[in-house]
């Protein structure tokens, strides 16, 4: 299916999402400090350019626009697992092992994040929002698709 050109944006965020996820994974999985501590640097990068001002943008203007129209629970989710990924990005300290467990479960988490906002929330809000609301969130958008 093909984004509305308003979301393309954001779906772009996603896709550096995924590889940033598939990245942490690896990291975790890779068993060397060096790789542990690359890991969590670019975590820690993406997060400050990108990742933060995504989930802002989606919080106040995509979220809300949900809401008004009826789609609460998926608002209610997204926001769950912003806040849980949030907590994930801060939980860097501990042991290797601790480390490497956490850069695992944040790219577990950012991953299945994704798949819900691109497979359910991305396409309610096609269904859903109105020319208005779209455009909002498009003029937010730091990666605006001028087409």
């Amino acid at each position: 299916m093909k984004r509305d050109e308003r979301l393309r944006g954001l779906s772009r965020d996603h896709h550096h999402a995924l590889v940033l996820a598939r990245d942490a994974v690896n990291a975790a999985d890779a068993e060397t400090a060096e790789a542990l501590d690359n890991g969590w640097s670019a975590v820690a990068a993406q997060w400050e350019s990108e990742l933060e001002p995504h989930f802002r943008l989606e919080e106040e203007v995509l979220f809300p626009a949900l809401e008004v129209v009826g789609e609460h629970g998926l608002a209610v989710r997204a926001r769950a697992e912003h806040a849980e990924i949030r907590e994930a990005v801060t939980a860097a300290d501990g042991d290797d092992e601790e480390r490497r467990e956490r850069l695992r479960h944040f790219g577990n988490l950012l991953k299945l994040h994704v798949q819900f906002e691109e497979q359910e929330l991305f396409t309610r809000a096609e269904e859903k929002l109105d020319d208005i609301q779209l455009n909002a969130v498009w003029q937010r958008s730091p990666r605006r698709d001028p087409s």
